[in-house]
């Protein structure tokens, strides 16, 4: 259908005979309320925390769900075949808590399980699956029928696509633990670490948290540029500074785990479409050319950005793969460079001037409270990867801002009603 084909209607629409702005925006956002809290499964925090900080833990999950949807989304196999997935969710989650005579975490005595503990609560389901499927099909329905549909509706198709898939992952994870669970040791936890074969210094790595830390701990590149950012925040005041440098007492609800191969080929395809989603609109009614121009540099961003974030993984599992591809390339590209050289030349002035700029920039690569090493970051992965993460939060913030914008311009069929829609019980 040409531009020119097109009726459009401006401002506010009522809603007499059919649907109108207040329908798609109540359709819209009680779909993505619904679906995004009921799917969020923050940690346990700790026993001692209030029912606001909580509510924030959840809160912050929530909002990062609807910005960011495929950061939430997040695929672990379970390690220990003998453990059921619920009880290796409660375990990551920080479900239990180890209290031994030498170190004490806090003055308390133990503290009995609840029975919410005990039955790990129901999942929310009912009527979040009842709005989710009516909206999917009153959705694909209008677009069968050849109705034109907002920019909003199919973000919020995405956001579907997306939450399902991540709440598939995290069915075995329980929902609203209120208290961890307390173990007691018998014996001194150095005791503990001397029969385990543990390092001799690891009680006293300060920069680790605990005396424990050492087991399993994998840092990569973007746990430790999640990190880095969260630091930075707290540095300037943005946000809040934690009791201790490192906070021992519950496990951060977001944080990136290191994908295997495994994980990987099953998760960046999906995240993939996603971020293709978005290319659906490519000939929508904007009410400006401008508008749609940004919404399709937007979407191109959004999908081809991912890609190059699923690169950025590939080079952190195989850097040596990765090193080789790049050699061959410029083998082929330089074929003379392959010729051994007798005579050696001196550095020149702009390899001299890169390395004293690079070692005067040495405290920007580890900002961690004691300087610990294991969050030490290379500039030259940081930066490019920094603008790359502004590019693509850029690209969102558009979308979800288009989304509402564009609702003042719309063609007069966005209005027409479905057949059968009118008769919904939901919304």
């Amino acid at each position: 259908m040409n531009k020119s084909d097109i009726v459009v209607t401006s401002g506010w629409q009522a809603q007499p005979d059919g649907r109108g702005t207040w329908d798609i925006l109540k359709s819209c956002g009680g779909t993505v309320l619904l679906l995004c809290w009921s799917s969020v499964c923050p940690n346990v925090l700790a026993a001692e925390d209030s029912k606001f900080r909580k509510l924030r833990s959840k809160l912050s999950i929530f909002l990062l769900a609807i910005l960011c949807p495929d950061l939430i989304f997040e695929f672990h196999e379970a390690g220990y075949e003998s453990w059921s997935l619920r009880k290796c969710f409660f375990v990551n989650m920080g479900g239990f808590y180890l209290r031994a005579p030498d170190w004490k975490v806090d003055g308390r005595d133990s503290f009995a399980i609840n029975a919410k503990q005990l039955l790990f609560l129901i999942k929310a389901g009912g009527i979040t699956i009842t709005q989710v499927l009516w909206f999917t099909f009153t959705t694909i329905g209008r677009a069968v029928q050849g109705l034109a549909m907002t920019t909003l509706e199919l973000t919020t198709l995405g956001l579907i696509f997306m939450m399902t898939v991540a709440s598939l992952c995290w069915w075995h994870k329980p929902m609203d633990v209120s208290a961890p669970i307390v173990l007691d040791l018998k014996v001194d936890l150095r005791t503990v670490l001397a029969e385990g074969n543990a390092p001799s210094d690891a009680s006293e790595m300060a920069y680790m948290g605990t005396p424990l830390s050492f087991i399993g701990r994998h840092e990569w590149f973007y746990s430790r540029l999640w990190f880095y950012y969260t630091q930075m925040l707290r540095e300037l005041g943005l946000a809040p500074k934690p009791c201790s440098p490192y906070q021992f007492d519950h496990f951060s609800s977001i944080d990136f785990h290191d994908p295997d191969v495994k994980a990987g080929s099953f998760a960046i395809p999906l995240v993939i479409i996603y971020g293709s989603i978005f290319m659906a609109a490519w000939k929508f009614h904007f009410p400006t050319e401008i508008e749609q121009t940004l919404w399709r540099i937007s979407a191109i961003a959004s999908s081809s950005l991912t890609a190059v974030s699923a690169f950025e993984t590939l080079q952190n599992h195989s850097p040596e793969l990765v090193a080789s591809w790049f050699s061959c390339l410029l083998r082929c590209r330089n074929p003379s460079s392959n010729r051994s050289s007798t005579t050696e030349r001196p550095p020149s002035k702009f390899i001299v001037m890169y390395h004293r700029l690079n070692e005067s920039l040495d405290w920007l690569r580890n900002i961690s409270p004691n300087r610990d090493p294991a969050l030490h970051l290379r500039l030259r992965n940081f930066i490019p990867t920094s603008i790359m993460i502004f590019a693509y939060c850029l690209s969102r913030g558009y979308i979800l801002a288009e989304d509402l914008a564009s609702l003042r311009t719309l063609p007069e069929s966005v209005f027409a009603t479905l057949n059968w829609g009118r008769y919904s019980p939901i919304f």
